[in-house]
């Protein structure tokens, strides 16, 4: 008796080859959606950088965004700055990923950051960031984790014009 297919007809594989067929484009289509990505927007006017990030942050990638933030031809280190980081994924990062980040910065003390979260899992890894950055580089005060970019924009008493649109922000990778 012959197998029935449940696409109405037999393509000459059997279900074994189908499935891995299936597995590797599912596989191909996360790694493309596994890298993060970012944009930079810094507001000379308003002193102020903006970093909107997605995808899945590893080590590398971040480190990365964190180079080209630097590395940025109008950044300041005594800019603010908000990191929007509500659209990563932070499942592959460690904990000894999180104390090498808050390690250096290019960022002068006095310059208050914020770091924009979506979950509480995330507000603990960037509460840990900001632990270790004090412990490692000395910014005690002027790093704030937030769960929304109001809350963000206030504490760094900014308006929501300091935020671009989508429209005004050039992927950076």
């Amino acid at each position: 008796m012959e197998s029935p297919t449940h696409s109405g007809h037999s393509t000459g594989t059997s279900n074994k080859d189908s499935l891995e067929s299936v597995a590797s484009a599912v596989r191909s289509l996360l790694s493309w959606r596994s890298v993060m990505e970012w944009t930079i927007h810094v507001d000379a006017a308003r002193e102020f950088i903006y970093v909107r990030a997605w995808g899945t942050a590893d080590f590398a990638s971040i480190r990365a965004a964190q180079t080209a933030v630097a590395s940025h031809p109008l950044f300041q280190p005594n800019y603010s700055s908000i990191f929007d980081l509500r659209q990563l994924n932070f499942t592959p990062l460690r904990s000894s990923d999180v104390v090498g980040l808050g390690s250096r910065t290019a960022f002068v003390e006095t310059a208050r950051r914020v770091l924009v979260v979506g979950t509480a899992e995330h507000f603990g890894l960037a509460r840990m960031y900001q632990a270790h950055s004090a412990i490692n580089v000395g910014h005690r005060d002027n790093i704030n984790v937030v769960y929304g970019l109001a809350d963000a924009l206030e504490w760094l008493g900014l308006d929501a014009l300091a935020i671009p649109t989508d429209g005004d922000l050039a992927p950076s990778t």
